[in-house]
Formats: structure tokens, C-alpha cells, sequence
């Protein structure tokens, strides 16, 4: 599961400086939470986990984003939940 201090090393922060750590924390849970409704599950693992990180870090240095990276979806596809009907 990703946390506060993998996207802290991700983002190249100070891991001991917490003055963005409330900001971080909810960019964190809104790239988690992207990631849950563009694939339909909450399956963890190292590639998603990474895009999760590629999502948070977008949100984090682009405050005006409001969408996922393209290259963070390319690496969530192979996890998302078809239906067809």
C-alpha cells in the first residue's frame, strides 16, 4: 500500500519535514481513491501503487489538475473491471 513516506521519497520531500504532510495526505487519499474508480477495485499492488504515486504527485505539483496522468492510466488498464452489456 502507498504511503505518506513513499509518495514523500516519490516527490524527492524532506521525509522529516511534516509541513505539507495534511496537504500530501489529501492528495494521496484522492489519487487512491482515482485509481479505485478508474479500475472498479481496490486491489493493491507495486504497479498500482506506483500509479497512485504518478496520480498524487500530478495533484501535488499541479494544484489546478483534476485528472490522472495519462501514463498512470496506461499502468492501472490491465487492472480495471470490464463490463460489456
Amino acid at each position: 500500500m502507498t504511503d505518506l513516506s513513499a509518495l514523500k521519497l516519490h516527490l524527492r520531500l524532506d521525509a522529516d519535514d511534516t509541513s505539507e504532510d495534511t496537504l500530501l495526505e489529501a492528495k494521496l487519499a484522492a489519487a487512491t481513491a482515482m485509481a479505485r474508480a478508474y479500475t472498479g477495485t481496490s486491489r493493491t499492488g507495486p504497479v498500482r501503487d506506483e500509479a497512485i504515486l504518478k496520480i498524487a504527485a500530478e495533484l501535488y505539483e499541479n494544484r489546478e489538475a483534476d485528472a490522472a496522468p495519462v501514463e498512470a492510466l496506461r499502468l492501472l488498464d490491465p487492472f480495471r473491471n470490464w463490463t460489456f452489456g
